[in-house]
């Protein structure tokens, strides 16, 4: 199993750039064609002049070419390369240009980006039907020799473990971490199937049942990815809903809120 093919919304900013840049070279590492799609939603505030949606209209233009030209500057040397423009929010555009994708590449958004003109990861995650990977804020590219899975027996947590066969058979360790609140654990919690699974597809995976000692279970993955030298995060996404998660915290808001690494969310 392979990616072929990655999605990514380019904007003109310097984390757009970032974005695109990661996306570029892991396409390339891959072998896999890279699809850029550059989208903003226009939706004028009501102006009985006019004027404000002619600006609007001239800005999203302006924009959109920038991004493109980014894009084309970014990916010369890809087997394929495809551009797209939408004049609609990014993350819609994203979820719907899935069908051909097999893994978006998406950053952590920051405490200003609008959705209409920024593709939000959390939205991706719930809409897309494809896994997505989230780069933090300025990231280096995805290097992937090192990767922690975060493991608890949920459907999010099998699907992540396949999403991310074509990264975790490339990674030269490969720990599935269980966060339990004593040791030794009780009930069969699926650790040791998971890795013999992944062992069967040459996966260099081992079982590492931990002790839970912060707050959040996402603390406790980013300290076991610290520990560990690792730049990748696997893990399932909203095991519970996405309201529920805001409100009372949760692991897939602990890491888009505050993960250094990049991480692989699979809904």
């Amino acid at each position: 199993m392979d990616y072929r093919t990655l999605l990514v919304h380019v904007d003109s900013t310097a984390e757009g750039a970032s974005r695109l840049r990661n996306a570029a070279q892991l396409a390339q590492r891959l072998d896999a064609a890279l699809i850029g799609v550059g989208a903003v939603e226009f939706n004028p505030m009501p102006d009985r002049t006019g004027m404000a949606g002619k600006y609007l209209k001239a800005w999203i233009d302006e924009e959109l070419a920038a991004a493109e030209a980014m894009f084309r500057e970014a990916t010369p040397d890809l087997r394929e390369a495809v551009w797209r423009r939408e004049a609609r929010r990014p993350a819609q555009a994203l979820a719907d240009a899935a069908c051909g994708a097999d893994l978006i590449v998406a950053s952590r958004a920051a405490e200003m980006d609008a959705p209409e003109a920024f593709a939000r990861p959390d939205d991706l995650v719930l809409a897309a039907g494809a896994p997505v990977l989230v780069q933090p804020l300025d990231a280096s590219p995805l290097d992937a020799e090192r990767v922690i899975v975060g493991w608890k027996n949920t459907r999010e947590a099998r699907r992540a473990v396949w999403d991310a066969l074509p990264l975790l058979e490339r990674a030269t360790e490969v720990r599935v971490v269980r966060f339990v609140p004593e040791l030794p654990a009780g009930a069969d919690d699926g650790l040791e199937d998971v890795v013999r699974r992944l062992q069967r597809h040459g996966v260099a995976a081992v079982a590492d049942r931990r002790l839970r000692e912060r707050r959040r279970v996402a603390d406790d993955l980013l300290g076991a990815a610290e520990a560990a030298g690792a730049d990748l995060i696997v893990t399932g996404a909203y095991g519970s809903p996405r309201a529920r998660e805001l409100i009372l915290g949760g692991v897939t808001s602990g890491l888009l809120g505050s993960a250094k690494v990049h991480v692989l969310f699979s809904h």
